[in-house]
């Protein structure tokens, strides 16, 4: 995917803003969890340093049995284990401690499916660049593609996206 993004729009590159993963101050370390994820604060801004892709996926969101928990590691436990993509057994690092852990929180939080939020949110605002060039600038085949007198292109996915973002008049 990325690839095809760089070949077909070079000028974006989606940059990622996490802040990774700290101990909170005054926590103590030497307590042993199972699990410690973070929370909201892992959305970055745009006074946090951008990442590529492959810096965003390594990046510590926390840690399981003591070692560090990667944004990879969470995909992959959720598309591989909870079902984002099938059921399965876990079978990775860490997959076991939060294949446990997840019973126990499904009934008395939001528990620790709430990070895949805050890492969609890091993604989305990663992708907005793209989103908006496509939007603005869409690759259009002369053949298929007409502009019309609104100026979006006739048979082309864009007008359909514009105009569900048109508000709809009064009559």
């Amino acid at each position: 995917m990325i690839t095809i993004i760089r070949r077909a729009r070079h000028e974006i590159r989606p940059r990622y803003r996490i802040l990774p993963w700290q101990a909170a101050d005054g926590t103590d370390e030497s307590l042993n969890y199972l699990i410690r994820l973070s929370g909201p604060e892992l959305v970055g801004d745009a006074k946090t340093d951008a990442l590529t892709v492959d810096q965003f996926l390594a990046a510590r969101v926390g840690l399981v049995e003591g070692r560090d928990l990667s944004v990879k590691q969470v995909i992959r436990y959720y598309a591989h284990v909870e079902g984002g993509v099938h059921l399965g057994d876990p079978d990775e690092d860490g997959q076991e401690a939060m294949s446990c852990m997840a019973p126990v929180l499904l009934g008395n939080t939001t528990g620790q499916i709430e990070i895949v939020g805050y890492l969609g949110q890091v993604v989305v605002d990663a992708l907005t660049p793209l989103c908006d060039s496509i939007l603005t600038s869409p690759t259009i085949v002369p053949a298929m593609h007409r502009l019309n007198s609104s100026g979006f292109y006739d048979h082309h996915w864009t007008a359909k996206h514009h105009a569900k973002q048109r508000p709809k008049t009064l009559e």
